[in-house]
């Protein structure tokens, strides 16, 4: 068995795919997602949400939004408002090479549901989780050059195109959070037909996970994130 890949280069495009699973008469559809990305990708993934939330789908999401537990003492008061500064400073240098933040670019919906970890399954399992001094001076030495950004990204998405994942691959890199994603999305199937949209490295495991309940992958479609020939002399 074959699964989808986490992003290619298909044609002049990086891309990530959309993969179609049915069971009998229901379908599932996994958007892959790019959490950083230009403008224009986010656009495409908000309309296509909408036209199948008109059409019936339930619309399930990952989420990405940082939000931590409360901070208790001084120490983690500081670091919680230095690391939103720094999430501030990275939105802005994300518009300074043209990308967005998917967060700011769609907006999640009254009708729309999780299929994450809530905060509190978070805090109780990780009664310390939160920003670390080492995640916040990272933040804030972190370069962000467009040209470097995107040479990473479609140098990732080339080597994975000798790659296909198979069920025996797979089935070591199945996360905790596939794994709840996947129940939620199977409950949620039930009653009608889903479409969620996750961080692309997650849609293999979570695509692995449907299968042993009996989904098979229908039909694949890529969607472009950025035109690669924009940053092709610069790679060369």
């Amino acid at each position: 068995m074959q699964f989808s890949d986490v992003m290619r280069v298909i044609g002049t495009h990086l891309s990530v795919p959309e993969v179609t699973l049915k069971k009998e008469d229901r379908t599932i559809i996994l958007i892959g997602m790019m959490h950083t990305a230009p403008v224009s990708f986010f656009t495409t993934i908000r309309e296509r949400l909408l036209t199948l939330e008109e059409n019936g789908f339930q619309v399930l999401y990952e989420a990405i939004d940082p939000s931590w537990p409360e901070p208790v003492t001084d120490e983690q008061r500081m670091l919680h408002e230095h690391a939103y500064e720094q999430i501030k400073a990275w939105k802005n240098r994300l518009l300074g090479i043209g990308f967005a933040y998917q967060l700011d670019e769609i907006p999640i919906l009254d009708s729309w549901y999780s299929a994450d970890f809530s905060l509190e399954d978070w805090t109780r399992e990780n009664p310390t989780r939160g920003p670390t001094q080492e995640s916040v001076d990272r933040f804030e030495r972190q370069p962000l050059d467009a040209n470097n950004f995107i040479k990473d990204l479609i140098d990732t998405a080339t080597q994975l195109e000798s790659k296909k994942f198979s069920s025996s691959h797979l089935e070591k890199f199945v996360t905790r959070r596939d794994k709840h994603a996947s129940k939620i999305i199977l409950g949620y199937a039930e009653n009608k037909n889903v479409v969620t949209f996750w961080g692309s490295a997650h849609l293999p495991g979570i695509e692995f996970l449907l299968a042993e309940a009996g989904y098979k992958a229908f039909h694949l479609d890529w969607i472009p994130v950025l035109d690669v020939t924009t940053y092709k002399a610069e790679r060369e």
